[in-house]
């Protein structure tokens, strides 16, 4: 029987609720998402995600501009991940393997530690899928959970570190780019919510929780 790729979420609810666990919606996308990779992806249908599979996940939704150093990190960056946010895998002749309880961790970890980077991370993965409509921002929540922002950061420091010890001459170039481009995310985020200000009103700032802003909104998140 053939994996039904189409997920159905219910009135645009939430991928978390308020405590941060995974929803129906969150779970039903996950599965939509597994079946996806592991039907168009070698090995196909072992009922996991090998490090190939990863890879293929990786490029659906890291940005085109940092898809060539994620790439060729993603041992670093999966491995590490699999480690701090306890994603469960099982080791095969390819090499540790997600299982499908394991993916929903791995998305769930990453709407707690950057909600702004996975709504975009998801409806881009899903614009080439095409597993149902797309996402909208209120699904995600409004700021990150602070122990998975916090986490989150360690690993990425982790990585830095360890990709400097190998000396690799380009990571300190790559990490002013990947710092850049968030900067750059944020502005272009803080000018759309101005732009629906102007339309709705003054909003209450994501992260001081103010109107208006005193902590200059999403820059806080950097």
């Amino acid at each position: 029987m053939a994996y039904q790729h189409h997920f159905q979420p219910q009135s645009q609810s939430p991928l978390l609720d308020h405590q941060y666990n995974h929803t129906e919606t969150l779970h039903s996308f996950s599965n939509a998402f597994f079946s996806y990779l592991d039907m168009h992806y070698e090995p196909k249908g072992s009922q996991l995600l090998e490090p190939g599979k990863m890879k293929a996940l990786l490029s659906l939704m890291v940005p085109k501009e940092h898809l060539q150093l994620t790439l060729q990190l993603s041992a670093l960056f999966l491995n590490a991940d699999f480690l701090a946010f306890q994603i469960e895998t099982v080791f095969t002749t390819h090499g540790p393997s997600v299982t499908r309880a394991g993916l929903l961790t791995f998305l769930r970890s990453e709407i707690m530690g950057n909600p702004d980077t996975a709504f975009s991370e998801f409806n881009a993965a899903n614009q080439v899928m095409r597993l149902g409509p797309p996402f909208v921002r209120s699904q995600f929540p409004q700021v990150a959970e602070p122990r998975a922002k916090e986490l989150a950061a360690y690993v990425q420091a982790s990585i830095w570190s360890a990709v400097k010890d190998m000396g690799w001459s380009r990571v300190d170039e790559q990490e002013e780019q990947l710092k850049a481009m968030r900067v750059r995310m944020a502005l272009e985020q803080q000018g759309q919510q101005a732009a629906l200000d102007l339309i709705d009103g003054p909003s209450v700032c994501y992260s001081c929780r103010r109107r208006p802003c005193t902590c200059s909104g999403v820059l806080g998140l950097i």
